[in-house]
């Protein structure tokens, strides 16, 4: 799906977009703490590749994404590269790579990579 032939039709699959929480450490630090979800959209998925990379003695594959949803400035907009998210449908939780915030279109191309430690 380009994002030429994007439309209603195509919103299928259900995503949340998670932000991490900031927790004071009880000594003056901001570290991080569990994934909270912000809000939940209908979007659209491109598959565009998936790989394979040897990661401390095993085999482990990814597989990247472009994530396709309307812009929105109280939710979608604020979407930023430290956010995850995650298929609403299979629990599957994907890092935010980039984010394509094109002022001249109506929607967010978001490209996000699963199988990845996010710590």
């Amino acid at each position: 799906m380009s994002a030429k032939d994007f439309g209603a039709a195509n919103l299928i699959e259900r995503f949340a977009f998670d932000q991490r929480e900031a927790i004071n450490d009880g000594y003056g630090n901001v570290v991080s703490g569990p994934w909270v979800e912000q809000f939940q959209t209908r979007a659209g998925v491109v598959q565009i590749r998936a790989s394979e990379a040897v990661m401390a003695g095993r085999l482990e594959s990814r597989s990247s994404i472009i994530i396709q949803v309307r812009r929105a400035a109280s939710t979608t907009m604020r979407i930023e590269t430290d956010w995850q998210a995650r298929d609403v449908r299979t629990g599957t939780a994907f890092n935010i790579r980039e984010v394509h915030k094109d002022d001249s279109r109506e929607i967010l191309e978001i490209l996000a990579e699963s199988n990845v430690n996010t710590g």
